[in-house]
């Protein structure tokens, strides 16, 4: 059992650097494309450089999603419960039903379109129930966006968020990651929508592909605005299930970032990232009580 363990954590750091490389070297470009199109002021890249609280737990939190240190951290976290059911689900549920299609660009769109029908649903749990919320407030306690916003997920979330999404990728099967550009397309969509360019992307963003303007409209303090826009990709989700909200730039730029009035959350990174282990385990505990 401990080799195995080893095996999985030497395979974690396995291209690490190059990953690290290739994701700066995209957010670099894009926060240089975000000032010069909004002006400094308003840039992820100016936020990041003068600190501060949000900036800093944004900074930390990349870092750790982009070693793969979160996975770890979170695994620990959750005492190794999450990579045995992941375990599990491989073993039992294991199907391969991408495997009998031969073209490997329609198993990699049929594979995101899936996996992102299911991070839809885990998105909306993370905002329906209480528990869940424990893990997710991290993400949007954040006052002020930043590229880097995108990675602000706690190492709990992104374990508990891995092992469901383990059912669907048992199920259909793990295509090869030999589609550099799909994937680099993908994560510059999600340091988009946490940009400062409050654009609505028009019909496109309505009825194709989430806007900035959408997510940062879901990340309004409002607590109305927490039930809406979960799609991490496709716009559809939210429009099939009756969650979407399609804002103008100008509604999206005046919101009012972070959690509800009132909501006492650490700023500093590590004081953040206690209290949502804290806060998760008492709500369990108490569950447990009744």
């Amino acid at each position: 059992m401990l080799e195995v363990i080893i095996i999985k954590v030497q395979a974690m750091f396995s291209g690490v650097g190059e990953s690290i490389l290739i994701s700066l070297s995209l957010i670099s470009m894009l926060m240089v494309l975000e000032a010069c199109s909004i002006g400094w002021q308003q840039s992820s890249m100016r936020m990041l450089l003068r600190g501060g609280g949000t900036a800093w737990t944004d900074v930390v939190s990349a870092l750790l999603v982009l070693s793969n240190l979160a996975l770890i951290i979170g695994t620990a976290l959750s005492f190794g419960l999450i990579y045995v059911l992941q375990a599990w689900f491989k073993q039992h549920l294991d199907m391969h039903w991408l495997g009998h299609i031969e073209s490997p660009w329609l198993a990699y769109g049929i594979f995101i379109i899936v996996l992102d029908f299911s991070n839809y649903w885990v998105h909306r749990w993370m905002h329906r129930y209480a528990i869940l919320w424990e893990l997710h407030k991290f993400h949007h306690s954040a006052t002020e966006m930043t590229m880097f916003t995108a990675l602000r997920d706690h190492p709990l979330e992104r374990v508990v968020a891995h092992g469901i999404n383990a059912i669907p990728a048992a199920l259909l099967g793990v295509p090869p990651q030999q589609y550099i550009l799909a994937y680099l397309a993908l994560q510059a969509l999600g340091y988009l929508k946490h940009s400062n360019w409050c654009t609505n992307w028009g019909w496109f963003g309505r009825w194709v592909v989430q806007s900035p303007a959408a997510h940062r409209l879901h990340h309004s303090n409002h607590s109305e605005h927490h039930d809406c826009n979960f799609s991490s990709i496709l716009q559809i989700w939210d429009i099939f299930f009756s969650t979407s909200r399609h804002p103008t730039a100008t509604e999206a730029r005046n919101v009012k970032l972070g959690l509800m009035d009132g909501d006492n959350f650490p700023m500093s990174p590590l004081g953040a990232l206690v209290a949502v282990v804290r806060d998760f385990y008492i709500r369990i505990f108490h569950a447990f009580l009744r």
